[in-house]
């Protein structure tokens, strides 16, 4: 749970990079890593919690419709904490083509909810691009996670 302290300063900073100072570059999606990387490595509910808050937030920094990236996120959780069942995220390969495709089922699935709610969206090439690039980052991106939560917990072996 002290991960969700280091991970929130971090979505915080990411979204107001993102949303404020630099709207037109290409980022990685960082939000749908934290979750990535909360799934696989935890067996409980605090990712699917962090997924929804974080895409709360994220709803609320860039304007979106609100509780559409929460949806997406805990559906993304709940997708790569079955497949985790069945597969060991491990290797960089693994794990990128896994963030790549989570990607592009969370970009597919907001799509059909808001195109469902609006009546009305064109599907663009955006979703594709996205799971592109977060996919190329992600194993960079989990590797720091991996850093930063051990810097939070040390693990101590007792005797």
């Amino acid at each position: 749970m002290r991960d969700l302290i280091v991970f929130f300063p971090l979505a915080i900073l990411y979204l107001a990079v993102k949303s404020t100072l630099l709207p037109e570059i290409p980022f990685p999606d960082i939000m749908l890593l934290l979750v990535f990387y909360v799934a696989y490595t935890r067996t409980s509910l605090e990712g699917a919690f962090l997924g929804f808050i974080l895409g709360y937030i994220e709803d609320v920094f860039t304007g979106g419709v609100i509780g559409s990236t929460s949806f997406g996120l805990v559906m993304a959780f709940l997708a790569v904490h079955l497949v985790s069942r069945r597969m060991h995220f491990t290797t960089p390969v693994v794990k990128a083509a896994g963030a790549a495709s989570l990607s592009l089922f969370k970009g597919l699935l907001l799509f059909v909810v808001i195109d469902f709610a609006s009546g009305g969206l064109r599907f663009a090439v955006d979703i594709f691009f996205q799971a592109v690039l977060t996919g190329i980052f992600a194993p960079a991106i989990l590797a720091g996670l991996g850093r930063l939560t051990a810097l939070v917990h040390p693990r101590t072996f007792e005797g």
